[in-house]
């Protein structure tokens, strides 16, 4: 029988133990992500038996950050930059709550083309030529037509419809400008910028090592970016290259997975690192893979809850060493609640949409409520079927189960269309901050932040930090301080239902950053946070076209 192999990051962890010693702290470690470094400083601990200075371990976003002047701005003030860019070159466009959600779509595509070290304005300048033989050439054939428009595909749902949006390609160049100028007039930037900013002074030989000797271990597809400043360091500096790398999908031109690293192999500074023989894991590695067809998405998670129960039975079976890896995050909450009881512990390391949250639906309620009242000088009055939504919301029912139950039957029973604002008040405190008519805009803020702390004072388990409710309320309070405090430093005068769009177009594109204690029990995350690391059972859910790959 094989034996099992040793993961990449224990192995990386011996070799620096053994290459270095005492020596560590002089050394700095860079992984593709956070979560690779974590595992690394787990095995680096079970190398050493005396104390020493541990190395510096970065992510090598952290790395580029630490070599850049400017520092990167939140994904809100990014927005509202490339609005106010927007604004300049378009005068009189459409409101910052309809342009936001395009506005991401052009943040990504910035970050990419500078990520790539692309030149802004010749790529710019050949979309703009593409648009317009688009416009003036009818006679092209489909498949030449479907040809030219594949850049624009993110765009083709926004641009229907929208004028505004189909004139933007021509003033892409001018934004994409002001948009960085803008940015760094606050001393703040995208990453895309930053990461262009630090390859370009590679590249003129200007870029300085602050670090000591520096490790760049476990990387395989690189922007031309990070390439640019790997090829730097390994030149200028003697950085080392470490590559999570096996014969079998490096030598064999069908998997596609070693695609870039073949391509590194040719290439006359980075070719240099790639160790000699190349290491066979994959091939002496015992393997057993098992395909399970289950009709519904939640089926999924029941049959992983089952095997997950034999497993447990296994004397030898070490939760640690296993991962559930979720292509689609909405099979998280249906994993969760199907994992066994007898499993002592899990992680979690995925973002999961808020849009998908109890308590989004109940900020949804509540700006329904606000959207949809009736005020005049001496009454607010609220339509029926808002405040039926709350007074059956679990938050109200957890509240005070037998008041939410009594109203919502009298409103029922009595065919009311319209329920005043002081007789709901009068019910209790809960209904008193819930059903407060806000007179402005300047009040929506304040009137959710207040009810978010309501909900974490006198709600069960709200206040207990392990509470999966407490983290929500915690990224929700979070968010609203943050869009409230970036409309107050634009000055900008915005509408009650405008900012209600704007509230509810952020939010649901908004994610929750769960994070536990990384190395205990069952890992359970996505895609992109499985590099580097190794387990002996990997269950992978969603393996569906359209999902994985």
């Amino acid at each position: 029988m094989k034996e099992k192999q040793t993961p990449f990051l224990q192995q990386l962890a011996l070799q620096m133990a053994t290459q270095y010693g005492t020596q560590l702290g002089e050394v700095t470690l860079v992984f593709p992500n956070r979560r690779a470094g974590l595992f690394f400083r787990k095995y680096l601990s079970q190398q050493i038996d005396k104390p020493i200075w541990s190395p510096e371990i970065l992510s090598i976003e952290d790395f580029f950050d630490r070599l850049a002047d400017l520092r990167i701005a939140d994904t809100l003030t990014q927005v509202f930059a490339l609005y106010a860019a927007f604004r300049e070159e378009q005068p009189g466009t459409e409101s910052f709550d309809k342009f936001y959600y395009w506005g991401e779509v052009l943040l990504r595509d910035f970050d990419e083309v500078d990520k790539q070290l692309v030149d802004p304005d010749d790529l710019f300048y050949v979309l703009s030529a593409q648009k317009e033989i688009e416009s003036r050439y009818q006679y092209l054939t489909e498949e030449q037509k479907a040809v030219i428009a594949a850049f624009w595909e993110s765009y083709a749902a926004q641009a229907e419809g929208d004028p505004a949006f189909g004139q933007i390609w021509e003033k892409l160049g001018p934004v994409y400008h002001q948009f960085g100028a803008t940015l760094a007039e606050q001393g703040l930037t995208y990453e895309g910028k930053q990461h262009r900013q630090v390859a370009e002074a590679a590249k003129a030989g200007t870029l300085d090592n602050p670090f000591g000797q520096v490790v760049f271990a476990g990387f395989n597809a690189l922007t031309k970016a990070e390439e640019t400043v790997l090829r730097h360091y390994a030149t200028e500096y003697g950085a080392k290259l470490l590559w999570d790398v096996d014969a079998y999908y490096l030598e064999q031109e069908q998997q596609e997975a070693g695609t870039y690293l073949r391509q590194y192999q040719k290439d006359t500074v980075l070719g240099r690192s790639f160790p000699k023989p190349l290491p066979q894991r994959l091939k002496q590695a015992p393997e057993q893979v098992r395909f399970t067809g289950v009709p519904l998405a939640v089926g999924q998670a029941k049959a992983l809850g089952k095997q997950l129960e034999e497993l447990l039975q296994s004397p030898d079976f070490d939760p640690e060493r296993t991962v559930v890896v979720l292509p689609d995050e909405n099979l998280l909450f249906p994993v969760l609640h199907s994992l066994p009881e007898s499993l002592p512990n899990f992680n979690v390391t995925m973002g999961y949409p808020l849009r998908q949250t109890l308590l989004y639906a109940f900020l949804e309620h509540l700006l329904a409520l606000q959207q949809n009242r009736r005020s005049s000088k001496t009454y607010t009055l609220f339509p029926y079927r808002h405040v039926l939504a709350l007074l059956r919301h679990p938050f109200l029912k957890a509240y005070d189960s037998e008041k939410a139950y009594q109203m919502a039957k009298e409103i029922e029973s009595r065919n009311r269309l319209w329920i005043r604002s002081e007789e709901l008040q009068a019910q209790n405190p809960f209904y008193a901050e819930l059903f407060g008519a806000i007179e402005n805009e300047g009040q929506l803020f304040d009137y959710l932040l207040s009810n978010l702390r309501f909900v974490r004072n006198h709600l069960p388990n709200a206040e207990d930090e392990n509470d999966i409710e407490a983290e929500y309320l915690y990224q929700f309070y979070l968010h609203i301080n943050r869009l409230r405090d970036v409309t107050q430093e634009q000055q900008l005068s915005l509408t009650l239902e405008t900012l209600l769009r704007l509230f509810r177009t952020i939010i649901r594109s908004l994610r929750i950053p769960f994070s536990g204690e990384p190395l205990n029990g069952l890992q359970i995350m996505g895609v992109l946070e499985t590099r580097n690391l190794d387990f002996d059972h990997v269950f992978m859910l969603s393996m569906n076209e359209d999902t994985f790959p």
